[in-house]
């Protein structure tokens, strides 16, 4: 797999415009990418959504690691987590090969609670930390990312991370 830097990428979304918010994609650097999702997500997009990112994560460079922020996706139906959870089943085997760390923003503490019970009853296939911060997430995908040989330029992720 090719590990040269190439250039931040956009953020993207394949929601055509007027449908609603769409969640975003982002390589904030080689190895390091964000997934932001915001409140109003309709199942349709979020399918849509899910299936650009199965579609990108073959080309992903490797070892990769995930900031992934649902700070602000409020409202989400057990339709929306059943569409996040099949998705999961899909991306297990490159997650398990390849997934260096997910850091899972949430700022609200109770629900950053909710979470990490959910993650202990149902352990995902690749390390995790729910922190409060994208900051905070980028620091433990930094590390994870490290730990398996791989420099991150954190100043480059920082400018792009928003």
């Amino acid at each position: 797999m090719d590990s040269r830097p190439k250039e931040t990428s956009p953020a993207r979304s394949t929601v055509p415009p007027g449908t609603g918010p769409a969640p975003v994609l982002r390589r904030l650097a080689p190895h390091l990418y964000l997934k932001a999702y915001p409140s109003g997500v309709t199942a349709d997009t979020l399918r849509r959504f899910l299936a650009e990112v199965e579609q990108e994560m073959p080309g992903f460079e490797r070892p990769f690691a995930w900031i992934v922020d649902i700070h602000r996706s409020v409202g989400a139906t057990s339709l929306h987590r059943q569409i996040y959870a099949d998705h999961d089943k899909r991306t297990q085997a490159l997650d398990r090969a390849y997934c260096a760390g997910v850091g899972l923003v949430v700022k609200n503490a109770a629900m950053r609670g909710m979470v990490t019970a959910v993650y202990w009853l149902q352990p995902p296939v690749y390390p995790h930390h729910v922190a409060s911060t994208r900051p905070e997430a980028l620091e433990f995908c930094r590390e994870q990312l490290e730990a398996r040989g791989v420099t991150v330029d954190a100043d480059r992720a920082r400018r792009d991370l928003g």
